[in-house]
């Protein structure tokens, strides 16, 4: 016989209970499957949300003469990601900022400054993230519509009622205000029919949902609420609770449905439709078990959304017996934006702390703020400071610039008389030099020309060899290539000679007639762009005759595909560039860097080109008041200490040099690298004008080498770095090889015009390799992406250098 186990009562109790959790289980299993599938619904749905307009961007201005709040800026809106631009035309680079608006808030914000329908983004712990404005209403809401189908949610009451901290809104009080402080404080305040009935439908919506929905809801607003309390609790005295903000702004039903779902201070429960309390008076509580059918939750819905509308039109009515407050609270106090009490007269009890805040420059709350105050302190403070410097110098040193002596050392080369006025000897032999400088361009232009007519008789030796039966194809080719190979040789030890010329010349007459520094600085920095783009002239044309001997177009021509056809003008080929237009406005333009065609731009910005002509007028003052009052005078009380070898004082001297040297390299910078080249490339319509990029920002004194000078870094990389990598050298050979290229022009530009050649800026240049290399192991040991103290290493080499 079988035996069967028997199941007693506690055993079936057990067994249930275990059923139960399994099912339980299974039920939040699938529960997370499904939010995980309705948030997988959204990222695809905003996979084809793409939007590109120009909207005005909100900032905080730190002084009023700064510029406006509102900036106009390109946002483009690709799926999640929301960037912004500062034109159209710069889409084709990196975004200024990028944020990706997936689970975060958007805000409806009105009509501000009485032209911008603004509207913001928060992220998921109501922080803003960027605030944004049109001109129209329909483009905002066009906005508002893609951003919530991007992934946004709508929460208006996360934005203040009197506008962005900072803004004219904010310092401005609203008629709204008055009527809100001049109403009865007995009673709440009346809602408009329309939204009366907005808010019972959104709360009849809201109670149909299951319960799980409504405590996940409720628990989201329970946790936001805090946040929003804090980050307007300093606005101001606007209006009480989520229906001044709709009122303000357009709040949607939706949004009110979002509002805190306890029951306000002074205001009856029923009035709350999404608190249980909300039926009306002798109904019965809703069950909290999910055990009745959705049609007893409709009914609970229908009675509250009922309630709340009677409530809401009762409401508009004056009160018969309003019941007496103290002035020290109102009857929003604890809803909507979590406002503390209205400001009036205060009582003995009145409360004056009323949430929860932080210090306005703690770490929570010191980037949220706006900081216009100590902006302004520290500019004054800076000023100050810099006229007691400047006055303190006046007095010890007196004027010390002299226009009139500057101008003929840049131009005539010598300085004055024994007086210290202008009209000394000419130095007629540095003056020759610039003519000279040109006649070795137009030798430059010779030679090419030279080139070509060689490689035509190369071709045509070619046609020769070909129709001769009695020599095979290897002995055709390989005459042709000693022939091509011997003509190279020849336009090699010419280019050596001519480009020679251009430095040895200037290099020769500075040192013999010891020539001023600022006249021997102008000529042998001249003598070096004038060799680097010679370099690359005869170093692209000769690229160029390797091309046609195999049959060839290189980028860059017309004809090739890779040649970019927009912007560009009238394209050429070779030999077509072998004009004396094509090298004249090659030697114009700023760029050391030949090539066929440049890109060029459409027209001549005239008002453009004054203004940066007038800012590099003062910039050059700037420089040479610094080095006239400043540099000159500490260097020169710096050879006593030098020759006594005093340490400590010589200490001394180098840091006061540090701020002015620091201020006229950043002038120079400035003056040399963003308005000269500018203004040489509107001239002559010259496209391409990244002459330097973010170096202020570089992770490694690599980086930042990388960032200073573009128009050096493409020389270096196009006629050293790559012809060394193609040569077969290891990739640190041509790291090295550059650098002491780039040693030798610092150290000709530096030491030629001061005449003093010691090595001391071509020995400061290569110590930049093992410094490279250190602050990259360094970025590596400490696994962060930037570095900023290897870039003001790097930065502060150049300048003490």
């Amino acid at each position: 016989m079988v035996g069967i186990p028997f199941l007693g009562r506690a055993g079936r109790r057990g067994r249930t209970d275990e059923d139960r959790s399994e099912l339980e289980r299974l039920h939040k299993e699938l529960e997370q499957l499904r939010a995980a599938n309705e948030q997988l619904k959204e990222q695809l749905s905003a996979r084809s949300v793409h939007l590109g307009e120009y909207l005005y961007k909100w900032k905080t201005v730190a002084l009023p003469l700064l510029g406006s709040e509102w900036e106009l800026r390109y946002l483009v809106l690709s799926g999640t990601n929301l960037s912004y631009y500062r034109s159209a035309r710069d889409t084709a680079f990196s975004p200024r900022e990028e944020i990706s608006v997936l689970s975060c808030f958007v805000s409806w914000e009105g009509l501000r400054s009485g032209r911008y329908w603004t509207f913001s983004v928060s992220d998921c712990g109501g922080a803003l993230l960027v605030r944004l404005a049109a001109l129209s209403r329909d483009a905002a809401e066009r906005w508002l519509a893609a951003l919530e189908a991007a992934g946004c949610a709508r929460d208006d009451s996360l934005v203040a009622p009197a506008g962005p901290k900072g803004s004219r809104e904010s310092r401005t009080p609203s008629s709204r205000d008055v009527r809100d402080l001049a109403r009865s404080l007995s009673a709440p305040a009346p809602l408009p029919p329309g939204r009366a009935a907005a808010a019972a439908a959104a709360a009849a919506a809201a109670a149909a949902q299951p319960p799980e929905r409504q405590a996940g809801a409720r628990r989201r607003r329970q946790e936001r609420q805090p946040l929003q309390a804090l980050r307007l609790a300093e606005e101001g005295d606007g209006s009480s609770g989520s229906g001044a903000t709709g009122s303000d702004s357009g709040t949607s039903g939706a949004a009110l449905a979002r509002a805190p779902s306890g029951p306000p201070a002074g205001r009856s429960s029923a009035a709350t439709p999404s608190s249980p309390s909300a039926a009306p008076a002798g109904a019965a509580p809703p069950p909290s078990s999910p055990s009745p059918a959705a049609s007893s939750a409709v009914a609970v819905s229908a009675s509250a959304a009922t309630a709340f509308a009677s409530t809401s039109t009762a409401s508009a009515a004056p009160p018969a017996a309003p019941a007496r407050r103290s002035l020290g609270s109102r009857p929003g106090a604890g809803h909507g934006h979590g406002h503390g009490p209205e400001r009036g007269p205060m009582r003995g009890s009145t409360p004056v702390h009323t949430s929860s805040r932080f210090s306005l420059l703690s770490s929570e709350r010191v980037w949220h703020e706006k900081h216009t105050g100590l902006y302004n302190l520290a500019l004054i403070i800076l000023v100050l400071t810099n006229f007691r410097l400047a006055l303190e110098n006046a007095l010890k040193y007196g004027w010390r610039l002299n226009p009139v002596r500057l101008a003929a050392d840049m131009l005539a080369g010598r300085g004055g008389g024994p007086g210290g006025v202008g009209g000394g000897l000419v130095n007629v032999p540095l003056v020759c030099c610039y003519p000279c400088l040109l006649a070795a361009s137009l030798l430059s232009l010779g030679i090419e020309r030279a080139g070509h007519a060689l490689l035509e008789s190369e071709l045509r030796l070619r046609e020769t060899l070909s129709k001769r039966r009695d020599l095979s194809e290897a002995a055709a080719a390989a005459a042709l290539a000693s022939r091509a190979r011997a003509h190279e040789w020849l336009l090699f030890l010419l280019n050596v000679a001519t480009t020679c010329t251009v430095i040895g010349l200037p290099w020769a007459v500075i040192s013999l007639t010891r020539a001023e520094p600022v006249s021997g600085g102008i000529l042998i920095t001249l003598s070096m762009v004038l060799w680097m783009k010679l370099v690359s002239y005869h170093h692209c044309c000769f690229d160029l005759r390797a091309a046609r001997r195999c049959g060839e177009v290189r980028p860059g021509e017309r004809g090739c595909p890779d040649t970019p056809a927009e912007d560009w003008g009238p394209l050429a080929r070779y030999p077509e560039n072998l004009t004396l237009r094509n090298l004249l406005y090659f030697l114009a333009v700023p760029t050391l860097t030949y090539q066929v065609n440049f890109p060029r731009s459409r027209s001549l910005r005239g008002r453009w080109l004054l203004r940066r002509c007038f800012e590099l007028a003062i910039t050059l003052t700037a420089m040479a008041i610094l080095v006239g009052q400043y540099i000159q005078p500490t260097v020169s009380n710096s050879l006593a200490p030098l020759r006594q070898m005093d340490l400590p004082r010589v200490a001394e001297r180098v840091l006061k040099l540090a701020l002015p040297s620091t201020y006229a390299w950043l002038l120079g910078f400035y003056g040399l690298f963003h308005l000269w080249l500018n203004v040489l490339a509107e001239l002559t319509q010259f496209g391409d004008r990244e002459f330097y990029k973010d170096w202020w920002n570089a992770g490694t004194v690599g980086e930042y080498w990388k960032l200073w000078n573009m128009p050096v870094h493409k020389w270096l990389l196009r006629h050293v770095y790559f012809p060394a990598i193609r040569a077969g050298t290891p990739r640190f050979h041509a790291v090295l090889l550059t650098f002491f290229v780039s040693a030798v022009f610092h150290e000709l530009v530096l030491g030629v015009p001061l005449h003093l050649v010691r090595l001391w800026a071509f020995c400061g240049i290569m110590f930049q390799v093992p410094l490279i290399m250190a602050t990259e192991k360094l970025q590596k040991r400490l696994n962060r992406a930037e570095l900023a103290v290897n870039g003001t290493i790097g930065a502060g080499a150049s300048a003490l250098i």
